[in-house]
């Protein structure tokens, strides 16, 4: 019951990742959001997750992951309540922020109380179903939105999940282990502050690029403030006694490659699925239902993609099979940027084929991550995988959201997807090559 728990878990704060994206234009109308408020609402939960996902998981090392688990639990059931009986756009995006909060402490203590509750190979098979349950409720959460849209307004997209939260908050308190550490290992409050707003001004300024411009004061203020942030986060790291993130990690080749990769094909799972839910409902004019079928495969070729890779992985190695889905992934991007106005089909064709690379991409990089990762760093790596997971989406997705009102179309969306993966794929091959180098003059 403890798996199920984790596993539910996971898939309940990835479906609310992107069930939220079909219903964005009935939800906007209904509460008079304008198109910034309407970004915001769609990216503040990715930016509360990401940021406090290592605040989290150093909770969650020091007071018990159970107790953790189960405070983001109750906090993401709140927020979700909140969420469905407010009717002003702000107060929506501090709702969404406060379910952001919540999965942070949902996502962080997973990891840690999975390998708590299963050792050896039982491990391995529930990490795999940890990881098929995140990627899954990304994966259907357009289609879930459709149907629940179709039958009942958008507060129930919401209202849904707060009986889910309520049975899972009974269920773990009596199936989950504690998880507590021993010698409750210090919280580096200065490296959690930094690491929480971090991304705040980053984000908070690619949003206010339409109706500011690149060249305002205020956007370039923003931006440079959540580039310094991350540089005094990484620098806090390096001196702290007990860091949040053990930055040494990021010099071993491979784990940078797949950080750069997990950024990448999150900015296919969040820009992309946000950029296409909105152009299926807005251009086109599909009721959610069909916009959401439209979709659907998307789910289905990202898990056969995930398998296809994972077995590949064995043949070719994890770095051929990460690289294959980055271009992959290219690829669809540049098929939506030109094609996705001429009919659905297209639309449906480069999120199905964008479906096919992240599933190369993502569960082959953690993998490749991992095991590439000495034990003693290996907390540091699971919390890394998320950051770049997340962290990676919400700016993507900011940048893709300004690209489409820059342009006043959904195709420089996709554009500025395409050239934010390509960026971060030739970084991961930079990466990978200097690890097979350093592999030769070892082995040498």
């Amino acid at each position: 019951m403890g798996l199920l728990v984790v596993v539910t878990g996971v898939f309940m704060l990835s479906l609310d990742v992107t069930m939220l994206d079909i219903v964005l234009p009935d939800l906007a109308a209904a509460i008079g959001a304008d198109q910034t408020q309407t970004s915001w609402i769609a990216d503040c939960y990715n930016v509360a997750l990401a940021g406090l996902i290592l605040v989290g998981a150093g909770l969650g090392g020091r007071f018990g992951q159970r107790r953790v688990y189960l405070i983001g639990l109750v906090t993401f059931g709140a927020g979700g309540l909140a969420a469905a009986i407010v009717s002003d756009p702000v107060a929506l995006i501090a709702a969404r922020t406060v379910m952001g909060v919540g999965a942070a402490g949902l996502a962080a203590p997973a990891v840690a109380l999975t390998g708590l509750m299963f050792t050896g190979e039982q491990r391995t098979r529930a990490l795999a179903a940890w990881a098929a349950a995140s990627g899954l409720g990304l994966g259907v959460g357009p289609i879930i939105g459709g149907l629940v849209i179709s039958v009942a307004n958008w507060r129930w997209i919401f209202l849904i999940l707060v009986p889910v939260v309520a049975a899972m908050y009974v269920v773990g308190r009596a199936s989950l282990p504690a998880g507590a550490s021993d010698d409750h290992p210090p919280l580096d409050m200065a490296g959690a502050v930094l690491s929480a707003l971090a991304l705040i001004p980053l984000v908070a300024a690619l949003l206010q690029v339409p109706e500011l411009g690149w060249s305002n004061p205020w956007v370039l203020a923003g931006i440079a403030a959540g580039l310094v942030l991350l540089a005094a986060f990484t620098v806090r790291e390096t001196r702290a006694r007990a860091p949040m993130i053990d930055v040494r990690v990021l010099r071993i080749p491979a784990v940078s490659a797949a950080a750069l990769a997990l950024a990448a094909s999150y900015v296919g799972f969040l820009g992309l699925q946000f950029l296409g839910a909105i152009q299926l409902r807005s251009d086109f004019d599909l009721d959610p239902v069909l916009a959401g079928l439209v979709l659907t495969p998307w789910a289905i070729l990202y898990w056969i993609g995930a398998r296809t890779g994972a077995a590949l992985s064995v043949r070719l190695g994890a770095g051929t099979v990460i690289l294959s889905g980055l271009a992959i992934l290219a690829l669809s991007c540049g098929i939506l940027t030109l094609l996705s106005t001429a009919s659905p089909i297209w639309v449906g064709a480069g999120m199905s084929l964008a479906g096919i690379g992240c599933g190369f991409i993502t569960p082959v990089a953690v993998s490749l991550m991992l095991s590439s990762t000495p034990d003693a760093l290996l907390p540091t790596s699971s919390g890394l995988s998320m950051v770049v997971r997340y962290g990676g989406g919400a700016v993507g997705l900011a940048i893709c959201a300004s690209a489409v009102a820059v342009g006043m179309s959904a195709p420089w969306g996709y554009l500025a997807a395409g050239a934010l993966v390509l960026v971060l794929g030739i970084g991961t091959a930079g990466f990978l090559r200097r690890g097979a180098a350093h592999s030769r003059v070892a082995a040498g």
